[in-house]
């Protein structure tokens, strides 16, 4: 009995390291990148993505993502890419991001108009 309570238990070890092995085996999605102006930073939830500035991300799959482009004196843009599953497949979506990167000095300017309200308007009757 105790030798056959030791197979099982061996069994079931085996049984859930495979499992543990296969459910690593997340499907990789190659999601191309367009980012001007370059160099940027790319950081994909929350890690600096290898390669600089990199041309594409390999992604899971099986699991959303968020994408923060940073560049110095520039307004940061993150990027959610949403794990959908469609027809057996999942995917991600978007599948590219392409961006342009806005100057932190062009969100400082003001248009100032001013009216004087009664050359614009008829006068009352």
């Amino acid at each position: 009995m105790r030798r056959s309570g030791g197979f099982r238990m061996g069994t079931l070890l085996a049984l859930g390291l495979s499992g543990v092995a296969l459910s690593g085996c997340a499907t990789q999605q190659v999601v191309p990148l367009s980012i001007e102006p370059a160099p940027v930073e790319v950081y994909v939830d929350g890690r600096l993505a290898d390669g600089r500035p990199p041309e594409s991300l390999s992604l899971r799959a099986d699991r959303s993502h968020v994408v923060l482009v940073r560049r110095a004196g520039y307004l940061s843009q993150q990027v959610v890419l949403e794990s959908i599953r469609e027809g057996g497949e999942t995917r991600l979506v978007p599948d590219r991001i392409s961006l342009r990167l806005v100057s932190e000095r062009s969100q400082g300017r003001r248009l100032q108009v001013e009216l004087d309200p009664a050359d614009d308007l008829p006068e009352p009757r």
